[in-house]
C-alpha cells in the first residue's frame, strides 16, 4: 500500500488512497491471580498438672499444624513428640465469614478431657474438666470478614480424643 501512495504522489495524481499500518499492540490489564487460602491450625503443645482442681498449661514442649476439621483418637498412645499424659495444645486458626450481612455457624468439639473453645478472645465452649468424649455444639451469628478462633485441650490419663467441626464454607477463601 506504500508504493502505490509514493508512485501516486510521484505522478501528481490526487485520489488518495488508504494506508494501511499494523495497530499499536493493546495490553490488557489481567488481573492478579487469587490465592485459596485455607484454614489451617497452628498447635503450641504444652505440658499440663491439674493444681485447685483446674487443669493448667505449664511449658511449652513444640509445636505443629493441625486441619482446617479433625479428629484425633489417641486412645492411650502417644500425643505428641512421646507426651501420652498430661500434655495439651493451644491451637489459633483464621476463618472467613463470606456470606453477605454474615450468618450463623455452628461449631463442634469433641473431647477427653478437657477442651475450650474461643471466638475472637471470646469463650463460646467451655468444657475444662475431666471426663470421658462427649461433643458440644454451639452456633453464632458470624459478622462478615475474618475472625480468629482458639481452642485448647488438656489430656490427663489413660484415654485421649479431640474433634473440631464447623461450617465449610468458612474454612476456606480467596484473596
Amino acid at each position: 500500500m506504500r508504493k502505490i501512495l509514493l508512485v501516486a504522489l510521484i505522478l501528481g495524481l490526487t485520489a488518495v488512497f488508504p494506508l494501511s499500518c499494523k495497530p499499536f499492540p493493546t495490553t490488557t490489564a489481567t488481573p492478579a491471580a487469587m490465592a485459596t487460602v485455607r484454614t489451617t491450625w497452628n498447635v503450641r503443645w504444652m505440658t499440663v498438672q491439674y493444681l485447685q482442681y483446674a487443669a493448667q498449661f505449664v511449658s511449652e514442649v513444640g509445636g505443629s499444624q493441625f486441619p482446617s476439621t479433625f479428629s484425633y483418637d489417641w486412645a492411650d498412645g502417644t500425643l505428641y513428640d512421646g507426651y501420652s499424659d498430661w500434655v495439651g495444645f493451644q491451637a489459633t486458626a483464621k476463618i472467613n465469614m463470606q456470606r453477605q450481612g454474615g450468618g450463623s455457624v455452628t461449631f463442634t468439639v469433641g473431647c477427653d478431657d478437657g477442651a475450650r473453645l474461643y471466638l475472637d478472645g471470646n469463650i463460646i465452649i467451655d468444657d475444662w474438666s475431666w471426663g470421658s468424649y462427649r461433643s458440644h455444639n454451639v452456633t453464632v451469628n458470624l459478622t462478615p470478614g475474618k475472625h480468629t478462633l482458639m481452642l485448647e485441650y488438656w489430656e490427663g490419663y489413660v484415654l485421649a480424643e479431640v474433634s473440631f467441626y464447623c461450617d465449610p464454607d468458612i474454612l476456606e477463601w480467596q484473596e
